[in-house]
This record gives structure tokens, sequence and C-alpha cells, in this order.
């Protein structure tokens, strides 16, 4: 990088260049800013004086994570932080609650248009919702686009003898501002807590479809939370469960996208199920046959059916 370097401190993460000979775009607010001679990301507000760009983060620096990729004489550097343990969202849905937080600051060590700039924002925030994808993280049972605060910082070298017009994907400049922001966005989720093994859990993808640990469990009709929690401890990453339930969930989707009716999507979202978790219960979708199903797999044999699934779902699953 054609910098003095990256450091991370106590509270917060700085990236010093060697001149002010440095731009960069935002999304933090600020828009354009020319002669940044030094980034720090923490707990400062976010601001730009003295050649100084300040950006905000809730997140530690210390779960910060570096990608460089290279081709030729093409250099980019991603500098991000991603906490994707609540706050999700999906563009077109309202807000979710929580307080998720992505943060990618990409170096591009040539210079670039400014139009060139705003380009390479738009590649890396297509790459943070495929880090997403990546992760099997969701929103409303839906792949989920990015998160309640979301960030971006485009650093270009004015100085640079070495000049790129294009930052798109049909570019190498794009390719290496994709795979650099991809493979930082998804080591700095992991340090907070969330990988894809994290996600083999059939309460997990069931929580990313509106149904808590606390919905499941009055689904499966037991009276007995502590035999419920055993049940989970047993059964929940069981691979062929959280298969079937990934399966069955993504007929649900496709439902929903009009590629088959809602009948045929319950008798194939049945058979997936009764596959994978051994038997399936009756629901009015193949959303909550899913959740009924799960629940009781999750419980094992020590449960009954509810009295009334109906109002169970009218009452409590938001």
């Amino acid at each position: 990088m054609s910098s003095e370097g990256i450091e991370i401190h106590n509270d917060r993460i700085s990236i010093t260049f060697h001149d002010r000979k440095h731009d960069a775009i935002t999304t933090a607010g600020l828009g354009l800013v020319r002669g940044v001679g030094r980034i720090e990301a923490g707990g400062r507000e976010t601001s730009f004086r003295d050649g100084i760009l300040y950006i905000r983060t809730e997140g530690r620096p210390a779960n910060f994570s570096v990608s460089r990729m290279t081709y030729n004489t093409t250099n980019v550097t991603a500098v991000s932080f991603a906490d994707l343990r609540s706050g999700l969202e999906r563009a077109g849905k309202s807000p979710q609650s929580g307080m998720g937080e992505i943060l990618v600051i990409l170096i591009l060590e040539m210079d670039v248009p400014d139009a060139a700039l705003a380009r390479a924002a738009i590649t890396s925030t297509e790459a943070i919702t495929a880090s997403l994808q990546d992760l099997g993280l969701a929103y409303d049972s839906f792949s989920a686009s990015g998160s309640r605060t979301q960030n971006l910082v485009v650093v270009c070298d004015k100085g640079s003898t070495l000049r790129l017009r294009g930052a798109g994907k049909h570019t190498k400049l794009g390719e290496l501002i994709g795979r650099s922001t991809i493979e930082s966005v998804k080591a700095s989720a992991e340090l907070n807590g969330i990988s894809i093994a994290s996600r083999r859990s059939v309460v997990s993808i069931m929580a990313s479809c509106g149904y808590s640990k606390s919905d499941l469990f009055r689904l499966s009709g037991c009276e007995d939370k502590e035999s419920f929690d055993q049940g989970i401890a047993l059964r929940d990453s069981d691979p062929k469960a959280v298969g079937a339930v990934s399966a069955a969930l993504h007929v649900h989707n496709e439902m929903v996208w009009g590629l088959m009716d809602e009948r045929t999507a319950l008798t194939v979202a049945s058979e997936v199920v009764r596959s994978g978790l051994g038997k399936d219960y009756e629901g009015p979708d193949p959303l909550q046959m899913l959740a009924i199903s799960a629940a009781h797999y999750l419980a094992g044999q020590r449960c009954g059916v509810p009295d009334s699934v109906s109002s169970i779902f009218k009452s409590n699953i938001v």
C-alpha cells in the first residue's frame, strides 16, 4: 500500500499516507474530500479537518480486517469492520432493530477520476451484499443486502503515475475491489462472532425468518423449557436438518417470487422437510409448516402438537 501503514490502537484504526495527494469519496455525509493525509476510524465524530478524515464507528478497532489484492501494478487494499450480529437490512424492506455496522475503507493505489471513485463505491457495496449472501445472512427469510449502519470510504492516489478510468465489475480493478471487500468483510464478521460455521443452526435460520427460540418453543407444544433447550443442544446443528430447513426456506422464497403456486410449494417443502427432519406438520403455508416442523424436530419426541396452531401464529409470531 502506498502509505506509511495501517495501525490499530486501543480506540481507533489509523491509516497514514506519505503525502496529501490522496482524494476520497465517502458515504458518511462528507462526499468528496481532497488532500487526505490520514484516516482515523473510531469513536470521534465523522469530520474532515487538517488533512485528517475521521470516521465514527461503534465497533472495536481490533476487529477490523485487512485484505490486499494485486494484479501486475494494480493494487487495492480493503480495511473493513463488520458487526453482523444484528441490524441486518434488505433493500425495499422496513428498517430492522439492532445496531449492525459495516465500514469499508477502500484504498486504490492509483489515480482515478472522481466518477471512478463513485463507481468503486458502488462495486464495493455490491461486494458487501455478496459477503452477506456468502454468510447465509437473511432478513425476513430473504438474503440481507446490508446493515443498519453502513459506510464506505474510497481513496485514490492522485500522485500516482498509474491512472485507470473504470472501477466497474467488468474491469480488473473492479474485480480486485470486489474480492478484497468480500474477503475483509467476512474476516471481520468472523472476528465479531459471525461466520458460515455459526450459521449452521436450525434456530439461527428460523430466527432470520422472524421465529425466535421462544416462538419455536411455543410452536413445539412443550411445557418443559429445559427439555426443549436440551433438544436444541442435541439437534440444532445436525447437517441434514440444517440442509432441509435451508432448502425448504428457499422453496418458500421461490413461491413468493412467483416461480410456483402455494399448493405446489407446500407439497415440495413438505417432502424436503420430511426427508431431513423425519416428519412434517401441517401449516397454512410453506414457511409456517417449516416453523412447526422445525420446532417439533428440535423438541424431539417429548412434546405434542399444540391445540391451536393458528392462534399461536396470530398472537405470537411477528
